[in-house]
Parts: structure tokens; sequence; C-alpha cells
């Protein structure tokens, strides 16, 4: 399968945790400048894409849990970073594209009457969350080869991970699940650029115009860091970024709109990149990094402005009170 563009790969390997770091400032093996444009433009594409093709089920599956779930394996089992984000997207396709399926079976079963179907319905509620575990692995597994065939999770290893976590599965039990996320979501993942590659994509470029004043790798680390915290609340987060935006007002905002913001991966990115920077630099360069940033992204000042603004708040405030 083909690789992603990477416009930072003058990169150490750390084999031991399958983590390629981006250097930065190594432009030995990195995109033609010429070419840096058309990339961060497919990316923005991708983006109004995104948004445009979303539906009432989009992210309905992307819930805290889920995310703290999936995080949580893929870093037990020391995979890239993108994979979690990936295979949180392909849960969320699979799982409604799965039970909407179903949900439709039941519908139109002849000669039931209601009684029937809602018990008919009960006992498949209660195999789909008997295989969720073997589902959430399979999804994990699909992602992991979409970042690296190389280096993605076999079917043994899956096997071993499944008895861990409580599951017992043959190993042909695995590749049908496999297959069944596969055909589900018409051997198709909707997008392959997680969030991820935006912010790697766009701090490479702000590096590029300001070489000498940013802390590129330390910016990184705090991205990764902030973008985890946004995903592991994100009802949270993305209710404090409108409440910067229409205060008061803000729970008048529906739920698609809330669903658009969500998606769009270029506020994201841009958004916690400055986060970051405020981290690193300061308030005074940051401003500076979100013109630039604006330019990239096409996203205005204000938005971003008000989308790390939101971030930070959410983020301090949370870990002053602890989980709800």
């Amino acid at each position: 399968m083909a690789q992603k563009p990477n416009i930072t790969t003058g990169s150490i390997h750390q084999q031991a945790e399958r983590i390629i770091e981006p250097d930065f400032s190594d432009r030995s093996a990195e995109l033609h400048d010429e070419l840096i444009p058309e990339w961060i433009a497919t990316l923005l594409e991708e983006n109004r894409d995104r948004i445009d093709g979303l539906t009432d089920v989009t992210r309905i599956w992307m819930r805290a849990e889920v995310v703290q779930y999936i995080f949580t394996i893929c870093l037990r089992l020391h995979l890239p970073r993108e994979v979690k984000y990936l295979a949180l997207s392909i849960f969320d396709q699979f799982m409604s594209a799965h039970i909407m399926g179903l949900s439709t079976l039941v519908k139109y079963l002849t000669c039931r009457t209601e009684e029937q179907k809602f018990k008919e319905w009960e006992k498949i509620e209660s195999t789909v969350s008997r295989q969720l575990t073997l589902r959430v692995l399979s999804v994990i597994q699909i992602a992991s080869k979409l970042q690296s065939y190389h280096d993605s999770l076999s079917k043994k290893q899956l096997k071993r991970c499944l008895q861990t976590l409580g599951s017992s599965y043959t190993e042909e039990a695995v590749v049908k699940s496999e297959l069944r996320v596969l055909r589900t979501i018409n051997f198709y993942a909707a997008y392959r650029n997680t969030p991820v590659t935006y912010i790697e994509s766009m701090l490479k470029v702000l590096v590029l115009r300001k070489p000498e004043v940013l802390n590129a790798k330390t910016i990184w680390d705090y991205a990764l860091l902030v973008l985890d915290c946004v995903y592991l609340q994100l009802d949270v987060v993305y209710r404090g970024v409108l409440n910067v935006v229409h205060g008061e007002m803000s729970g008048t905002v529906s739920k698609d709109r809330m669903r658009r913001i969500q998606c769009d991966y270029s506020l994201l990115a841009a958004g916690v990149i400055a986060c970051a920077c405020v981290c690193v630099h300061g308030p005074a360069l940051t401003n500076e990094v979100i013109m630039e940033l604006s330019k990239i992204s096409s996203v205005s000042v204000e938005d971003i402005t008000d989308m790390s603004t939101g971030c930070i708040e959410k983020i301090i405030t949370h870990e002053e009170t602890g989980p709800n």
C-alpha cells in the first residue's frame, strides 16, 4: 500500500517502539519546496471533503471511553501515533455502518411481531457487545497495515493481545473479523490522513518560514500531548471552544454544527500548534505563528485563536479539577 507523503523524513527510527520521530531541521529527504504547497493543498481539499461528507451518524462512536480504550491498546502495543487516530476513525466508520445494517435487517424481518423484533434486537446487541474487543483490535490491525504493512500487527499478535484482554479467539476468527470490518466499510478507510499528519505538515512549513526562532522538536512534543488531551475529552474541549466564541449562547449550537467543527482537522491542527507554541515560546511569538498558520491552513486568525484558547482553558481546568 502506498505510504503518505512525508515532508520530514529525516528521522530516527526507534525500532523498539516502531515510532518515527520527524526531524524538522533535516532537509535531506523531504519534499521539494515546490511540492510542499501541493501537499498542503491536498490536505486542505481532503479536509473540505471530510466536512462536506458528514452524515447523521458520523463520529457518534468517538466517545471518551472508546477513545481511551483504543489509545491505551495502541500505546501498549507501541504502535506509531498515527495508528490510534486512524483506528478511531475506522472504528467510527465501521460501527456506524454495522449497526445501521443490523438495524435495517431487523426492521424488515417478515412474519415477525414488533415484540419478536425487539427480542431479536436484544440478541444482536448482546452479540455486538461480546464482539466489541475483537472489532477494536481488528480496526487497529487495519490501521497499522495502512500506516506500514511491514510493521503491522499479525494475526498471531492479535490473538495474543486478545487473550491478554480476556478474549479468546482463534487466528481464523481474527482473520474473519478483519474481513468483516473491511467488507462493512467497503474496503475503504474514508480518510487516510490523521490530525497528526496535518500538525506535522503545518509545523514543517512554519519551520521553513521561521527556522531560527522556533523550537520545532519541543513544539511537536507539546502538540502531540495537546492533541491527545483534545481527543480524550472531545466534547468538553469543543464546548470550551464554543464558549469562547459564543459565550452563554454556546449551548444553542446544533450537534451537526459541533460535528462539523470537530471534523475540521485544519482548524484542529492550527489550534493545537498554537497551544504548543504558547507553552514553548510564550504568547508574543505565538501571535506571529498564528498569522503564519492562518496563511498555511486557510483558517482565520480569529478561529485559530479561539481554538487554541478553548483548548488551553479546558485542558488546564481538567488537569486542576481532575476527570469528571
